[in-house]
């Protein structure tokens, strides 16, 4: 592991089940250390995160990732992330099929964008009037937002779609980058791209095994 400086003597700001959030010796500058049972998937989700970041990048959207700091870290931008995920479905999941009655499966002619409330261990489903209302962010806020989600799905459902295979939801998380120590900010993509927050399709049912969905992947992009 090819790591800056060790875990061990770092400020810990957060840990989560599957990342580390570390101080760096940079002002504005946070350290995403990949944890996983499996040592090979947390570097493939590091590498994978990288990569869909950096396509993401090139297209023109605004995110934390700023480079790999070994095979198992991210340099990222600090934010204010959002206690908030949006959830984008392209084809209707078990889940999905319960609330809005379709067959799961089934490929939506358009998106269809949740969005979720973190809330200690579970989520709780909100509209966009809610999020208005809590004065987090406002109508032109959301917006951009919804158009972001929409503009990333496409990129990252092209991304997979030339590896041959398909997703079918993508969770994005979003933080605010203050600008000169005052209330403006910009909003830009946070957290990880990798199939903890992306699901495949691989079959009709949309089950998958997910290692093996991660080796698949690193083959096919030589990581």
């Amino acid at each position: 592991m090819n790591n800056v400086i060790s875990p061990s003597f770092r400020n810990e700001l957060l840990e989560g089940e599957f990342k580390v959030i570390y101080e760096s010796e940079t002002k504005g500058v946070y350290i995403s250390y990949f944890k996983e049972e499996d040592l090979r998937i947390a570097e493939i989700r590091s590498a994978l995160s990288a990569k869909i970041f950096s396509v993401l990048t090139a297209c023109g959207i605004k995110n934390h990732f700023l480079c790999s700091n070994g095979v198992l870290e991210h340099k990222i931008i600090a934010l204010d992330v959002l206690p908030f995920k949006f959830i984008v479905h392209s084809v209707v999941n078990e889940d999905l099929s319960k609330k809005i009655f379709l067959k799961p499966g089934l490929r939506l002619d358009k998106y269809l964008i949740e969005i979720f409330l973190k809330k200690e261990n579970e989520y709780v489903l909100l509209s966009k009037e809610h999020l208005e209302s809590l004065s987090i962010l406002s109508k032109e806020d959301l917006e951009f937002i919804f158009k972001q989600c929409k503009r990333i799905m496409d990129i990252v459902f092209s991304f997979f779609k030339a590896l041959d295979t398909n997703i079918y939801s993508i969770s994005l998380s979003f933080g605010k980058q203050y600008k000169n120590e005052g209330q403006n900010f910009d909003l830009i993509l946070a957290d990880e791209l990798t199939f903890k927050n992306i699901n495949l399709s691989f079959t009709k049912s949309l089950t998958y095994n997910l290692n093996d969905s991660y080796f698949k992947i690193a083959r096919k992009l030589d990581i």
